[in-house]
């Protein structure tokens, strides 16, 4: 009842509780998941996921139907799901794709770790794109300024150049 109660509070499946407060192994689960959903049960360490693919569902739909698009096989879209009972997102995701899909169960945890290291990827991709953009407007904005100033030495005007004492009429006495 502890655990039931607890899975209802935090929004999370029944396996999801019996696992993080260790009333099963892992194994328990994988056997409870795959007799409860008749479907294989997929680990996060054997998901292979195809990144052009991945473009096929938009983030806060993977997010909020807990849902992984990993690949195609023969022609069907491979998908992990830790609801494969949720025949609506099932029917979505299908039409959407305008595919058949391979349906696979992912216990909940492993599910919560893939999307952690996902947007984290996602997120260490994207400061790199910025950081490669800033650079390269760094780069022309300072090869803009290398361009004035060279253009403004050619014209006789110099940031860097201090005019002579005979070029400004002034002589100097020597002592």
């Amino acid at each position: 009842a502890f655990a039931l109660k607890l899975a209802k509070e935090k929004n999370v499946p029944l396996d999801e509780i019996f696992y993080e407060k260790g009333y099963l192994t892992y194994e328990q689960i994988v056997s409870y998941l795959k007799k409860k959903f008749g479907c294989d049960v997929i680990s996060k360490s054997n998901i292979k996921v195809d990144k052009s693919i991945l473009k096929l569902l938009p983030d806060d739909f993977v997010e909020k139907k807990k849902t992984i698009i990993m690949s195609m096989q023969d022609n069907k879209l491979a998908v992990a799901m830790v609801n494969p009972a949720d025949n609506y997102t099932i029917r979505e995701i299908s039409l959407s794709t305008g595919r058949s899909l391979n349906v696979y169960c992912i216990p909940y945890f492993e599910y919560e770790q893939y999307l952690k290291e996902y947007f984290m990827q996602k997120k260490t991709e994207q400061a790199a794109k910025d950081l490669k953009l800033a650079q390269e407007n760094y780069d022309k904005a300072l090869e803009t300024e290398k361009n004035k100033l060279s253009s403004a030495s050619k014209g006789g005007v110099s940031r860097n150049s201090v005019p002579s004492a005979e070029s400004l009429g002034v002589t100097m006495s020597k002592k």
